[in-house]
């Protein structure tokens, strides 16, 4: 029907052509007649003329030739009289009808000629083998106020010569720069194959080239204007940029593994808006998406309808295919490498092959087929994710074993070995269900200063992590890196110790670190082999300066990673219990530990020394000077040098406070010359850490915190005598160590005072003859002899004189009551004297008659 549409309205234009050509010639020959005929004289010939006439002409020889000849002559003469008065008529008409075309001239060429057309809305209606239905408001801003009327339209469309299509509009009102020309048409195809030349070769080369023929009527410009054949030829180039669509993502389903096995598909709803007021119903498409000449995956959209000024939702099933071969591979690696990097990728998009769907028009499909589009590189926005804390997506995270090596010979080389795994379940709200898994990431990577630039390297002899999948986003991963260290570049020393010393004492780890990863990968497309992967990040922490020893860099981190740690722990006893030097302000002691480590952590650390600070007071330096620890069975020396500050009542807050089960909040700090190891030297020296001891859990009952054996073994009270005696083992050897005074005040439950003691060891007194002038003599005090049982004189002691007091302790007889005795003691540890204020809970005291 197109066709026969087409071909009538050619014939017409044809028709209308050649009459107008007919007339033309025909009138040109008449006038070339009449012409010619007035050229002819009008005065009769001579004689001789009429007889050379009447000679050539047989004809004239008849009786009626004069007759004859005279009618000729009076009919040429009166005949082209008319003939030329009828022709000054028809060129008069002509004149004035030419003088009225040109009365009309200007509003046909604004019309036809240099009017300026707006689109202000379109909509796209239908799409179907054999035509387009669409939709459309103009405005012509250049009309100011006129109006024209065209009753009738016919375009067709041409390209490379060759005739694509056809509309018919009819009583289109323009004009009016006010006033909107809406439009309700059909686009009628006449040729598939030349659609999608056009089409193709605009989308190619973003020009628009095609030529148009239009039959107009004119009579709505003025009454008696014809019909006319106008042809136009349209050349434009498109924009070289399409403005940017924004748009989100919603409504994420999957990915999930396909069910024939050839790849993963997910599901997808675009929330976009178009920078353009235009409207369309969109039947599905799809279309494939490219790589470096690789298909990787094909993506059907629609169908929709697109609504102006309004988002609208668009669904998206995209479908990741198996990976090929070694070439699919490479281009999926290289994607990876780019978006790790920041680059852009040079992705190309084309109309999947027409006989894979059939949801659209066959020409539409073919035309998509045929176009390859380049498109940003900028990635959906998905939405944001609101993860759980760490603790709930980590599950049974486990270090089997840490050890550290830092010795002063390597002090810019340390390292670590590390093994241990972790269960990460990740929220699924989009029921994904896809394999992926990470058989090894070798790690090539540099630490960086921002200012300065690369300043030590991270050495890795094997592959740092595994990740196995257990279920969909539940994975296993596992680390088993015998030798991770850091290695500082040479000449970078310096900016090693900074950072070093910035994380340390300022609580601040601020550093980059760049490189590349090498991936193995398993997923449901294949397998995936990333070399040289660009990997970037940047550390920013600070940590909170407080008591809490959490605050330790890192040191709050072991309960989450280990669950042991919060149930059981290393065990202490003492070995050796030494006091190698005293003065009357320092007690220096090495103590020999014997440490059972149940866990694989260990270090090996070349020496280091720490002060030990409380309320502001010095109390202690403690130190190693060689420390291997590793899981089993350890000897570890520690070397204390207790500063004595007799006079001070802080240090007897120390003592009472320690001995009483409080909490008990000591400060370590570096000092010059702490430690060998150079950097960390450096970064110790301005070190200072406040830490939180809860005393109560450290030890009971005969063993003393560290598992060392108290020094009291037994007390007994003999109610009759009112008197005490202790037995007392000194653990400690070296100096000597003297008990010179003790005073002490007993409580039952916390708050019903027992009675109270006081003695001063110092004093003997001798009877003489004279027994009412006592002798008495100054010592040192009660020796308390290395690994000697000592037991005390009996000491006397003042009971409460409360009957509940009395009761308490009655009905303990024969037995052991438990008291909390508040204690004071003067010692004299080889030169210097020792006073200390302890609280001993629960003592076991024994009453005897």
């Amino acid at each position: 029907m197109a066709s026969n549409n087409t071909s009538h309205q050619e014939n017409c234009g044809e028709e209308a052509s050649t009459e107008h050509f007919n007339d033309s010639s025909e009138f040109s020959n008449v006038t070339s007649a009449a012409i010619n005929e007035e050229q002819q004289p009008l005065l009769p010939q001579s004689a001789e003329a009429e007889q050379q006439q009447h000679f050539n002409n047989p004809e004239m020889t008849s009786p009626f030739v004069f007759l004859r000849s005279y009618s000729q002559r009076s009919l040429v003469k009166y005949g082209t009289l008319v003939l030329a008065t009828c022709l000054a008529g028809a060129c008069i008409a002509f004149g004035l009808y030419i003088l009225y075309i040109l009365l009309c001239a200007p509003t046909i060429i604004l019309l036809l000629g240099e009017s300026h057309v707006e689109i202000e809305a379109a909509t796209l209606v239908d799409i179907t083998n054999d035509s387009i239905a669409f939709a459309a408001l103009l405005r012509f801003p250049g009309w100011g106020h006129h109006t024209a009327t065209i009753p009738f339209a016919n375009i067709t469309v041409f390209h490379d010569g060759n005739a694509v299509g056809w509309l018919q509009a009819n009583d289109l009102s323009v004009g009016n720069a006010h006033k909107m020309l809406e439009l309700q048409e059909i686009f009628h195809i006449i040729d598939q194959q030349a659609m999608q030349d056009l089409l193709s070769d605009t989308a190619e080369s973003r020009h628009v080239k095609l030529d148009t023929r239009a039959l107009i009527d004119m009579s709505g410009f003025g009454r008696f204007l014809p019909t006319v054949v106008l042809r136009r030829s349209i050349d434009f180039t498109l924009p070289s940029r399409i403005p940017a669509v924004g748009y989100t993502v919603h409504n994420i389903t999957g990915p999930v593994t396909s069910i024939d096995g050839d790849g993963i598909t997910a599901q997808a709803i675009f929330h976009a808006m178009l920078p353009y007021n235009v409207a369309a119903n969109l039947d599905a498409v799809c279309l494939d998406v490219q790589y470096a000449n690789v298909t990787l995956a094909t993506a059907c959209i629609g169908p929709t309808s697109i609504f102006p000024e309004e988002p609208s939702d668009i669904p998206v099933d995209i479908h990741v295919l198996q990976i090929a071969d070694s070439t699919h591979e490479h281009a999926l690696a290289d994607i990876a490498k780019n978006i790790a990097s920041g680059r852009n990728l040079d992705l190309v998009v084309t109309g999947s092959d027409p006989s894979s769907y059939t949801t659209s028009p066959l020409w539409l499909r073919q035309v998509l087929h045929r176009i390859s589009l380049p498109i940003e590189t900028t990635f959906p926005q998905l939405p944001r994710m609101h993860l759980p804390p760490i603790g709930e997506i980590v599950k049974d995270a486990t270090i089997d074993k840490i050890y550290v090596y830092w010795s002063a010979a390597q002090s810019y080389h340390p390292w670590a070995g590390i093994l241990g795994k972790a269960i990460i379940d990740m929220p699924n709200p989009t029921k994904a269900n896809v394999s992926v898994e990470i058989n090894s990431i070798v790690p090539h990577l540099q630490l960086f200063d921002k200012q300065l630039g690369p300043f030590a390297s991270i050495d890795a002899a094997s592959a740092l992590f595994r990740m196995q999948q257990l279920a969909p986003l539940e994975f296993c991963v596992s680390c088993d890196c015998e030798r991770l260290g850091l290695d500082a570049i040479p000449g970078m020393e310096h900016t090693f110790t900074r950072i070093m010393k910035q994380s340390l004492v300022s609580r601040h780890i601020a550093l980059g670190i760049n490189g590349t990863l090498d991936i193995m990968l398993h997923t449901s497309i294949g397998k995936l082999h990333i070399n040289s992967m660009p990997f970037y990040a940047e550390i920013d922490k600070r940590f909170s300066d407080n008591s809490d020893s959490n605050n330790i860099p890192g040191l709050d981190m072991l309960p989450a990673f280990n669950p042991l740690l919060a149930s059981k722990a290393p065990n202490f006893s003492l070995s050796r219990a030494h006091i190698s030097n005293t003065t009357q302000e320092l007690i220096s002691i090495e103590v020999d530990l014997d440490v059972e480590n149940p866990f694989s952590y260990g270090a090996y650390l070349s020496d280091l020394a720490m002060m030990v600070n409380y309320a502001g007071l010095h109390v202690a330096t403690v130190g190693i000077r060689e420390l291997a620890l590793g899981q089993g069975q350890n000897n570890v020396t520690i070397y204390i040098d207790f500063h004595n500050h007799v006079n001070d009542p802080r240090q007897q807050m120390l003592f009472l406070e320690a001995s009483s089960g409080k909490n008990v909040t000591i400060e370590v700090a570096g000092f010059p010359a702490c430690t060998s190891i150079a950097p960390l030297e450096a970064s110790l020296r301005h070190f200072s850490q406040k830490i939180d001891i809860n005393t109560s859990q450290l030890g009971n009952g005969r063993v003393a915190p560290g598992g060392i054996p108290r020094m009291l073994h037994e007390v007994i009270f003999h109610v009759f005598a009112m008197s005490a005696e202790a037995t007392i083992v000194n653990p400690v050897s070296g100096a000597n160590i003297w008990l010179q005074s003790i005073s002490a005040i007993g409580y039952y439950d916390n708050n019903i005072a027992l009675g109270t003691m006081e003695y001063d060891f110092t004093v003997d007194e001798d009877k003489i003859a004279d027994a009412h002038i006592p002798k008495k003599a100054h010592s040192n005090g009660l020796l308390l002899p290395y690994a000697t049982t000592v037991t005390t004189p009996n000491l006397p002691v003042v009971a409460n004189e409360t009957s509940i007091g009395w009761d308490v302790i009655r009905r303990a007889i024969g037995g052991t009551l438990d008291v909390d005795v508040y204690t004071s003691l003067q010692l004299l540890v080889g030169a210097a004297q020792l006073n200390l204020t302890v609280m001993g809970r629960n003592a076991p005291i024994k009453i005897r008659l």
